[in-house]
C-alpha cells in the first residue's frame, strides 16, 4: 500500500511542519519581489501544498 508524503514520520512533529511552511512562504515571498513570476508560483503551489 502506498503511504502518502504526510503520514512520513519526518512530518509528525509540529514544528517541523511549521517551519517547512514558514521556509516556503518566506521563499515565495523573496521570488516575487525579485520578480521572478515563475518561481513565484512553483514556490506558491508548493506552499499552497504545505498549508
Amino acid at each position: 500500500m502506498r503511504r502518502r508524503e504526510a503520514d512520513h514520520p519526518f512530518y509528525r512533529p509540529l514544528w517541523i511542519r511549521v517551519c517547512l511552511t514558514g521556509v516556503l512562504l518566506a521563499w515565495t515571498a523573496l521570488e516575487w519581489a525579485n520578480e521572478e513570476p515563475f518561481w513565484g508560483i512553483m514556490t506558491s503551489a508548493a506552499a499552497g501544498w504545505a498549508i
